[in-house]
């Protein structure tokens, strides 16, 4: 879990940089072509280029999310554990979401900076799981502890124990 929510925040460092070098790259690069032959139709099109990055950017990182929790799912429902590493798994839960409060809190300072500030604007949902993250990762953690625990175990001869 841990490796999903450092993941997480390089996703989201990573496409709010590379949408901040793009758009400096637009800024610079539309008075050269406006100036050019067929300047107009590459400004458009760089223009709509920049537009269809913005908006899938955010949905990306919304994506990467939802593939970690379900990858977190699905690995609680394949592998059995006595229930008595359920105290470790709560333990584990506990330091993962104090980590979460620290990976939120890099994320708030990295996104804070006066030269991103615009550019953040264009992700509301990278933002609201990013500011909310110790609250999910608390969530799907417990989500994969009842999922652990809940579903039928084997006994030991191979069939499914009541």
């Amino acid at each position: 879990m841990i490796i999903i929510v450092v993941m997480l925040l390089c996703v989201a460092i990573t496409l709010i940089i590379s949408l901040y070098v793009g758009i400096e790259i637009k800024t610079k690069l539309i008075p050269v072509i406006t100036g050019m032959e067929g300047g107009t139709e590459s400004t458009g099109v760089l223009n709509q280029m920049m537009n269809i990055a913005t908006n899938s950017a955010d949905w990306l990182f919304f994506v990467a999310f939802i593939v970690g929790i379900l990858g977190i799912i699905i690995t609680s429902f394949m592998f059995y554990v006595h229930p008595v590493f359920a105290v470790l798994f709560i333990l584990l839960s506990i330091g993962l979401t104090i980590c979460s409060v620290i990976i939120s809190n890099i994320y708030s300072e990295l996104v804070s900076s006066p030269i991103l500030v615009s550019t953040v604007s264009n992700f509301p949902m990278t933002n609201w799981i990013m500011g909310h993250l110790p609250l999910l990762v608390l969530m799907v953690t417990a989500i994969g502890i009842v999922v652990i625990y809940v579903k039928p175990q084997l006994n030991n001869s191979g069939s499914l124990g009541v």
